[in-house]
């Protein structure tokens, strides 16, 4: 016990002197964490999303349906799709504005009857159901006057329905506690161990009588304990930035935070036995990093990646653990079932220290 606590305290002091690395693995994240969390504040801003949903084959309906397609640009979104699927979307708070035509549409307007086109919004959505509103009404004002001249046939029904949609606060915030385990792994337990190495420090542990068990023991629980305080300064900012939204399931989420730690810690190890020099080991480093950022997910919404980077994020790590943040922490919508994004983590930490054990080294 008294050699493990001496690698511990050796540890500490070596991480509180270095002075670039508690500023970029503890103060930088949460810094980001709290800028993103302030700017984006309780709704965020996002192009206005319409999905169409045509029940009708008449070439009026078909006019209704360009008309509204032909609206696309970097600020509207428009897709077709089936009644079910796009009511699904918008009580998920993954599209903004419903537009159904019903079935006999065409039919009443080539009657000169009075025909109408029923539009949903998500009144939960606190900035984007307002202007869902208007636009609607603008479309289909405009989408009269062009069917019948005079702006008296087709009218519209406005239907509600109340779901709360998730903030880019709340998408953000978790994920950046994500990264701080990340930032933790790479450039709090990987470069400083493999500067250790090349200056003889761990050759002088090695020769003493410690294993290498414990003296990864002794690392792992100082990191584990950087990890822990940073992660509940994460809470807690979260906590005030987001009101009455906050973690409601504590155990999982302790779970989660230690697995998340303890998970990254150990990739830190893999990629200092793989790295020979400091230098070599900062390319490694910076390759996770970049990759890890962009490619998890992390700094974009779902939806916004293309399919591609989506299939990439599956073999990721750091997408199941800012998952599991995102939910246990604010209840965003669930990417993947909980048992799943622990199973994943958990594959990963076996393989991380297989990966560890087979290539670290003291010289």
């Amino acid at each position: 016990m008294r050699t493990l606590r001496a690698i511990y305290l050796s540890q500490a002091r070596l991480f509180l002197r270095d002075r670039v690395t508690v500023l970029i693995t503890v103060l930088l994240p949460l810094v980001l964490g709290v800028f993103f969390g302030y700017v984006f504040g309780s709704s965020g801003s996002s192009p206005l999303r319409i999905v169409v949903v045509n029940e009708d084959s008449g070439t009026a309906a078909t006019a209704v349906v360009d008309g509204i397609t032909g609206r696309r640009g970097e600020d509207v979104r428009v897709a077709v799709d089936s009644y079910g699927s796009a009511m699904h979307k918008l009580r998920e708070g993954d599209t903004d504005l419903v537009v159904v035509v019903p079935a006999g549409f065409s039919d009443r307007v080539a009657r000169r009857e009075p025909a109408t086109v029923t539009a949903t919004v998500n009144s939960g959505h606190d900035v984007n159901s307002d202007v869902a509103a208007l636009a609607a009404r603008a479309i289909v004002a405009d989408i009269d006057r062009q069917l019948s001249g005079t702006g008296a046939l087709v009218s519209l029904r406005q239907e509600d329905v109340t779901t709360r949609v998730p903030s880019l606060a709340e998408f953000y915030v978790p994920n950046f506690l994500a990264v701080s385990m990340l930032w933790l792994s790479l450039f709090a337990t990987a470069l400083p161990l493999v500067k250790q190495r090349e200056s003889g420090c761990l050759l002088r542990i090695s020769i003493a009588p410690v294993s290498k068990a414990r003296f990864m023991t002794g690392v792992t629980l100082w990191r584990m304990t950087v990890g822990v305080v940073q992660s509940a300064l994460f809470i807690a900012v979260a906590m005030l930035m987001m009101g009455p939204t906050g973690p409601t399931r504590w155990l999982p989420l302790v779970a989660c935070v230690l697995v998340g730690n303890l998970v990254f810690t150990v990739m830190g190890y893999m990629i200092a036995g793989l790295s020979r020099t400091v230098s070599s080991a900062e390319g490694i480093a910076q390759a996770f990093n970049f990759g890890f950022l962009f490619l998890s997910g992390v700094f974009f919404t779902a939806g916004m990646l293309p399919g591609a980077v989506e299939a990439v994020a599956a073999v990721i790590p750091l997408a199941y653990l800012a998952d599991l943040l995102r939910q246990l922490m604010v209840g965003y919508p669930a990417g993947h079932p909980l048992w799943m994004d622990f199973a994943v983590l958990g594959a990963a930490g076996v393989g991380f220290t297989l990966l560890a054990l087979r290539s670290w080294r003291w010289r």
